[in-house]
């Protein structure tokens, strides 16, 4: 559709420079504001041509606006809003998916201008290609495999130097295979967050895209130069594993995040779109279809890793059991008084006796009654259950807690003068007057009784 120049001036403020929003080899972008567009061409990965407009020595195209930038601009973005993994993944697929369109054209085209900053993004994020300023038709491309297309040769080298290839930059020649090599550069501006150009310390220009080529450099002085197959694929692998490894965008890999997946094969498509000899890049489809796998792959890992994170948390531990508590040791004598009172309103607990006889206590084996241990030794335990009305198995009372039992003997002794107020509060029994005591009888008594 052609537009009257008069309106498009109206749409820009007369090219006002606070429309300006770009700037390129053939000219400005200026945002516009037009009425009744009717797009001219449509493609899901395609910047859509509104229309054009001439005015004497001026040549105006007319886009649809892309509100989110670049693919330049998001990669780099200092205010957190660069582009995650999955959505680079994405960007580069529908990027893939536009220029294998331009290809399979009858007349295939070549972009010839492949980069970054006219990868364009939407609303959402998709990807259109833009710019075909440098755009040629192929005529007659080959579709024999391992043999290339070229249209021409050209004098006059057209694009940006650190996208394009070496045949084309010595030799001038034209193919598809050049958006191809270009494209390689996109995928380590992908998976480095670098620009395709920068300076070093030096006030040098370093290149991107010599990431593959050196390492293949430094391998050919190492071994030899080779052209064997197995040789080329072996040099391509370790550049492939020397990006992934050593030169992933940092805002890629954190402490949180392992290393993306499918990187190390974005890795190697890349350096196959740069290989040297363009014989041996592949088509566009190919990389499509590559690329296709790594985003299916990546959504399913995605997936997993989703229901595996919001699956239900293990049950809590249950609460560590309330501290035992100590009881507070008695201080002086006076607390003997004390203690006496209140042993003394003690009434019959729940698995005691009062027996008849106040000072005779016993201390039975656990867990084993008087009638178990009848017929053991002679004169024990048989004779002073009966002697004492320590319950029995055919009783009815009950066993006295022995904790309880012995302070009120270790009592009954204070009270007559037998033991000392240390003695009293001491867990062990005195020697001399505690000998009164009945105790249950240890291997070493009854060692010495049967030598009596």
């Amino acid at each position: 559709m052609c537009w009257q120049f008069d309106e498009v001036q109206r749409g820009t403020d007369n090219f006002s420079a606070a429309r300006q929003i770009g700037e390129g080899g053939f000219g400005h972008v200026y945002r516009a504001s037009m009425r009744n567009m009717t797009l001219l061409y449509r493609h899901p990965n395609i910047v859509e041509l509104i229309g054009y407009s001439v005015e004497g020595g001026s040549y105006c195209l007319i886009y649809v606006f892309m509100p989110s930038g670049s693919l330049e601009d998001r990669l780099r973005c200092e205010n957190g809003s660069a582009l995650s993994w999955s959505q680079r993944v994405k960007v580069v697929l529908g990027s893939a998916q536009a220029i294998q369109y331009l290809h399979s054209c009858s007349p295939a085209l070549i972009h010839g201008d492949i980069k970054s900053s006219n990868i364009l993004l939407g609303e959402h994020l998709e990807p259109k290609l833009g710019d075909f300023g440098l755009a040629r038709l192929c005529r007659s491309p080959s579709r024999t495999p391992g043999k290339t297309s070229s249209v021409a040769q050209t004098s006059t080298v057209r694009g940006t130097l650190a996208y394009l290839p070496d045949e084309y930059l010595k030799d001038g020649q034209l193919g598809m295979e050049i958006d191809v090599y270009s494209f390689g550069v996109v995928l380590l501006e992908v998976l480095t967050g670098r620009r395709a150009l920068e300076t070093s310390s030096q006030s040098k220009n370093v290149y991107l895209k010599d990431l593959v080529s050196e390492l293949e450099d430094d391998g050919k002085k190492t071994t030899g130069y080779s052209r064997k197959k197995d040789t080329q694929q072996l040099f391509s692998l370790q550049a492939a594993e020397n990006i992934w490894k050593n030169h992933l965008d940092r805002s890629l890999v954190s402490e949180r995040t392992s290393v993306p997946h499918g990187s190390k094969e974005i890795a190697q498509l890349a350096c196959c779109c740069l290989d040297r000899r363009r014989k041996k890049r592949p088509q566009m489809t190919e990389v499509f279809n590559t690329l296709q796998g790594v985003h299916t792959g990546l959504e399913a890992w995605r997936s997993t890793a989703t229901v595996r994170t919001s699956s239900s948390p293990p049950p809590p531990l249950p609460p560590p059991p309330p501290p035992l508590s100590i009881p507070k040791p008695l201080r002086s004598d006076d607390s003997v008084d004390s203690l006496s009172r209140q042993f003394s309103k003690l009434g019959p607990q729940e698995n005691t006796f009062c027996c008849s006889h106040p000072h005779s206590f016993l201390r039975p084996p656990s867990a084993v009654t008087c009638s178990e241990q009848a017929g053991r030794t002679e004169g024990s335990w048989s004779s002073r259950c009966s002697s004492s009305h320590a319950p029995c198995e055919s009783d009815d009372r009950v066993i006295i807690n022995p904790v309880r039992q012995q302070l009120v003997e270790k009592m009954a002794l204070y009270e007559e003068g037998r033991i000392l107020t240390s003695d009293l509060f001491s867990s062990a029994t005195s020697n001399g007057a505690m000998n009164t005591l009945r105790r249950e009888p240890e291997e070493s008594d009854e060692f010495a009784s049967s030598l009596a």
